[in-house]
């Protein structure tokens, strides 16, 4: 039985790699650089933010969209029991590759509290829910070879709304309504360059050799 790239379709060439990971990575980092313009143009506080929050804006946006779509990639032909459990090692990656790099240019602190539960909580209030819901979407429910451009949109805008919107509560930097406007353009960049990865493999000699374009599976192929 192939698995669906979108809910009760037919089985989906997976996007290769090489074409995927270029695309969502330039497209995040794209996104996280609006937003940290944004941040630079209209926030005084946290210390000051000066220009170079916004490299640090396209370095954290880009690397978000990098580890959960790797993830996604990578445990797609994973049954659905170990995609699920995936969901919060997603988070937590994610927050750990791309916290730093933002942390560190507006001045906060990049590793949270060792003392219970913040190490285990704090990850997802700092954009690791960001991670956690674009790999629910894309790889806990196998939406990464999805045919149609809203898919993605969907999935992208709501884990870059939904996913920020703890961070613009807990740290009072600005407004929670920027989690909107921020979270649509990181997500809408980063599910427009995931869903053209799948069309580019899905074209006639797209993706390279056949091998390339693996079928997502749920069991054996049939005999």
């Amino acid at each position: 039985m192939g698995v669906t790239g979108e809910l009760g379709g037919n089985a989906t060439p997976r996007p290769r790699l090489a074409a995927l990971l270029p695309r969502v990575g330039l497209a995040g980092a794209l996104g996280g650089a609006l937003a940290a313009t944004h941040v630079w143009l209209r926030i005084d506080e946290v210390s000051s933010p000066r220009w170079h929050v916004i490299p640090g804006g396209l370095a954290h946006g880009g690397l978000l969209a990098t580890v959960a779509t790797l993830l996604a990639w990578g445990l797609a032909a994973r049954r659905w029991p170990a995609r699920l459990l995936a969901v919060p090692l997603a988070g937590w990656l994610g927050w750990l590759a791309s916290w730093p790099p933002l942390a560190m240019a507006v001045g906060l602190n990049v590793m949270p509290d060792p003392a219970w539960p913040g190490l285990l909580l704090m990850p997802f209030v700092a954009f690791g829910s960001v991670a956690a819901l674009a790999f629910l979407g894309w790889g806990a429910l196998r939406q990464l070879g999805a045919r149609r451009p809203g898919v993605h949109l969907a999935v992208g805008v709501a884990a870059g709304v939904l996913g920020s919107l703890p961070f613009w509560i807990a740290f009072e930097v600005g407004s929670p309504w920027y989690a909107l406007p921020h979270g649509v353009a990181w997500g809408g960049l980063v599910g427009l360059g995931a869903w053209s990865a799948g069309r580019r493999a899905r074209a006639p000699g797209g993706a390279g050799p056949a091998e390339a374009q693996d079928q997502l599976r749920l069991g054996p192929a049939p005999r």
